[in-house]
């Protein structure tokens, strides 16, 4: 056998030995990998509204700042990555509006730069804080607690500068109480009338609730000007369902009346009376909320007529029927 040949192979299979072992204890690529983590959550009192910490529909602006972590891995000395940190809304309810700001953080991570590059062979952490706005519109159930959350997530160029890098994402949840809104809408079917003295008028009036919750309604009359009626008289108190809590099905709109009597004196007269009919909503449950709305109507009554004292419809008949029965004696004596 060839002498030169046999220690060529020996050499040969050595150095492969060698090679596998060093590969096996010396992975050079794992020393430049590594995965970031994130954390998020509220930060401090998680939800900036007002006193009562509920966010009233159309009418405030919750603001949430959050507290995002992010840990980037270790790296050797000469591996350098840029990182973006971006954010977006992962759940809110569909009656609100929400903004970020900003919409993402950026940086660089890892060696840095002096009279040598420096490894960066420790975990290092970041903080960043940005923020949620949210409005809601009336459709908001009153006093129901919603879930906004915002999802953060790091992301890393593939293989820039000897890194390799992965990214991450988190979600943290912040959690707000919607207000109650007391809005009430009130279509009278007519606001002027015109009657007779000491007569009966009627006035028919729709009643909306277009708040987000149940509500009651109760109505005073306040008299205006020196004329006045004989009598007004207010309906009885409504209760009235949601929209926002019992969608379409909700008795939310109900009927009602005010009666007034027109007052009387001997002769003619022609004077209009008018007075107020305020309508005040409240939360028709338990006393969680004092808000309350105020709707006021002005309606009139034009009276115009001579009045002649008995001679009403009752009046009448009965004159008509001794008028005929005197016809039938009349003519009885003529016979």
């Amino acid at each position: 056998m060839n002498t030169k040949l046999v220690r060529a192979t020996s050499i040969g299979l050595i150095a492969a030995f060698l090679i596998s072992f060093l590969a096996i204890f010396v992975p050079p690529a794992v020393a430049q990998s590594g995965q970031a983590r994130v954390e998020i959550s509220p930060k401090g009192s998680p939800v900036d509204i007002g006193d009562d910490n509920r966010l009233d529909p159309e009418a405030e602006l919750a603001k949430v700042t959050w507290d995002v972590k992010v840990t980037f891995p270790g790296v050797p000395g000469g591996c350098t990555s840029s990182y973006t940190v971006k954010y977006e809304t992962a759940a809110k309810p569909t009656y609100s509006t929400v903004v970020l700001s900003p919409g993402a953080h950026a940086g660089t991570v890892g060696a840095t730069q002096g009279a040598v590059y420096t490894s960066q062979t420790t975990e290092s952490t970041k903080v960043f804080n940005p923020s949620m706005t949210i409005s809601i519109t009336r459709e908001a159930p009153a006093f129901k607690d919603e879930e906004y959350k915002l999802k953060a997530t790091v992301e890393f160029p593939t293989n820039t500068n000897g890194c390799s890098l992965t990214g991450d994402n988190a979600v943290g949840s912040a959690s707000i109480k919607n207000d109650y809104l007391a809005l009430t809408n009130v279509v009278p079917s007519q606001y002027f009338q015109k009657a007779g003295q000491n007569k009966k008028v009627i006035f028919p009036i729709d009643v909306f609730n277009i708040g987000n919750g149940p509500s009651r309604v109760k109505v005073d009359i306040i008299p205006l000007g020196k004329n006045r009626l004989d009598s007004v008289i207010p309906p009885a108190e409504l209760r009235l369902e949601s929209r926002a809590q019992k969608g379409a099905s909700a008795l939310f709109k109900a009927p009602t009346r005010i009666e007034a009597q027109t007052p009387h004196s001997n002769g003619y007269t022609n004077s209009i009376y008018s007075f107020q009919a305020k309508f005040s909503t409240s939360y028709d449950g338990a006393g969680e909320n004092t808000a309350t709305d105020e709707t006021s109507v002005t309606l009139s009554v034009q009276v115009q007529g001579v009045y002649v004292p008995g001679f009403d419809s009752v009046g009448m008949l009965a004159a008509l029927g001794i008028a005929l029965a005197g016809m039938g004696v009349l003519r009885r004596k003529q016979n």
